[in-house]
């Protein structure tokens, strides 16, 4: 079973030469998912089911290294890790990695 995609995402056919919308919720076939390559589309913590191409989230949430501090900060603070305001995306980053 593949992954639900967390927002709605409208790929071009070649086939028909028209657009064609996924809705968030479905389950997008194998082939289709390969060619969904905005993880905000799968959501924070999900990727494509067969994809890996180095950048996405690891299977237990963790945000990628080019992830938005927000991000970050959302994934430290679901592990309770908790930082003064003024904390880096770095320093988020290094709380985890010593948990």
């Amino acid at each position: 079973m593949g992954r639900k995609l967390a927002s709605t995402v409208v790929l071009w056919d070649a086939e028909t030469q028209s657009p064609r919308v996924l809705e968030a919720g479905t389950e997008p076939s194998a082939e289709d998912a390969k060619l969904i390559d905005n993880p905000k589309a799968w959501g924070k913590s999900a990727a494509p089911a067969d994809g890996d191409d180095g950048d996405d989230a690891d299977d237990d949430g963790r945000p990628a290294q080019s992830a938005k501090k927000a991000e970050w900060v959302d994934y430290a603070e679901s592990l309770g890790v908790e930082l003064d305001d003024d904390a880096t995306k770095q320093d988020y980053i290094d709380a985890v990695d010593a948990l």
